[in-house]
């Protein structure tokens, strides 16, 4: 099928779509490495999801071997950013604390330590009392906990930043106020750029980086993506220097980040983070409700009374601000990046959920392996084998069947 554009506005090699965490990750990894690109915003870099989360990069949270190993990645392409770019992205590796309440979680536990450490991750079980002597501020009927030393977090907006002034220092273009409507696709049944708000971004290769806003690029039917948003309510303290030490998370968050949800019910559990200015993230919480960032009255009364249950003193703190974000969710719960095989020269990057921040670089890496044609070793090829938007077609029939 053939689109007919409008004015054209830039032309690339690749054009990728989204000023959010990652496409400025996939456009300076991609400039740095020869490729003529132009990143396409609707409204400003930053403006959507990547903003309104936390920061934390993770390790001991994820349920498979491949994401634990991908987000080890990550961390090591952070610290290395963190030299590189002329911005401060407030990387930090303070590991992270997960506890457990139910007795009958022990064994689990335990069980999930061997596991993270046979996938050489650094981490202990500690008990109630050491749970208490490492994080103080923790209260209310504690099992155990595991430590989890190789956990990092960076401030995600100057991570944005950075990135993108070190991609326009390589001739990156960067378009704002251009909202990407449809794919622009000739008459061989290839790509050519992308139709926008402003005009044609002339390109043989897109990227699709516009999280969960990404199912609204028109494909002309050609790519369904199965992206929800589902909504994540934080709040932000008063600044308490050391009352909370790193990230520490209740043991059940770990299943709501996993489940579908129900839709109608928000699934909370307590979170805690520590920003670089003493403030603390509270959280968290997990529903769909469409697009709708509003914050439920209900959603952060769940939360802030989880939060004094589990630590009294955050009772006494001033509440300065809430806002939600929007997770690019699928329906198994895994990131779509890769080639579409059903439109030569489109490539998705989106469907990350909440582990936006977390895989931003490998992400770039994976993208940039699909559009050089070179895959650099056993883990990009298995994550691009995971993670491939084959899958999802693959998934509708079967579900079909």
């Amino acid at each position: 099928m053939t689109n007919s554009p409008s004015r054209q506005i830039a032309s690339a090699d690749v054009a990728v779509l989204g000023g959010g965490i990652i496409g400025s990750a996939v456009a300076r990894t991609l400039v740095r490495r020869g490729v003529d690109v132009v990143l396409v915003e609707g409204t400003g870099l930053g403006a959507g999801t990547s903003t309104r989360c936390d920061g934390n990069v993770l390790v001991q949270t994820k349920h498979d071997e491949l994401t634990v190993r991908l987000t080890q990645r990550s961390i090591e392409d952070y610290h290395r950013w963190a030299s590189e770019l002329s911005v401060d992205i407030r990387f930090e590796q303070q590991g992270s604390l997960v506890f457990f309440t139910d007795p009958g979680q022990v064994e689990q536990a335990q069980n999930r330590l061997e596991w993270l450490r046979a996938a050489g991750v650094k981490a202990d079980y500690i008990g109630p009392a050491e749970v208490r002597d490492r994080e103080p501020a923790l209260r209310g009927d504690l099992v155990g906990a595991i430590d989890c030393y190789d956990d990092a977090s960076v401030y995600p907006p100057a991570v944005i930043a950075g990135l993108v002034q070190d991609a326009r220092r390589h001739s990156c273009r960067v378009l704002t106020g251009a909202d990407a409507r449809r794919l622009v696709i000739g008459r061989q049944g290839r790509v050519e750029g992308v139709e926008t708000s402003r005009g044609l971004v002339a390109a043989p290769v897109v990227v699709n980086a516009m999280g969960v806003w990404s199912p609204q690029l028109d494909t002309s039917g050609q790519v369904v993506l199965p992206v929800r948003p589902r909504q994540g309510v934080l709040i932000v303290t008063e600044a308490a220097p050391g009352l909370v030490r790193r990230a520490v998370t209740e043991a059940v968050y770990m299943a709501n980040r996993a489940g579908a949800g129900d839709g109608a019910q928000a699934e909370v559990a307590f979170v805690a983070e520590p920003t670089y200015r003493g403030n603390i993230l509270l959280g968290s919480s997990r529903r769909f409700c469409g697009y709708d960032t509003t914050v439920d009255g209900g959603i952060f009364a769940a939360i802030v009374t989880r939060a004094a249950h589990f630590m009294p003193d955050l009772a006494r703190l001033q509440l300065i601000r809430s806002f939600a974000g929007l997770r690019p969710w699928t329906p198994d719960n895994k990131p779509v990046i890769g080639a579409a095989s059903e439109l030569p020269g489109y490539i998705l990057a989106t469907g990350h959920e909440g582990e936006g921040i977390g895989l931003a670089p490998i992400t770039a890496e994976l993208v940039a392996a699909c559009v050089l044609g070179s895959v650099p070793d056993s883990l990009h090829a298995e994550a691009l084998e995971a993670f491939s938007p084959d899958r999802l077609a693959q998934q509708s029939q079967r579900r079909a069947r």
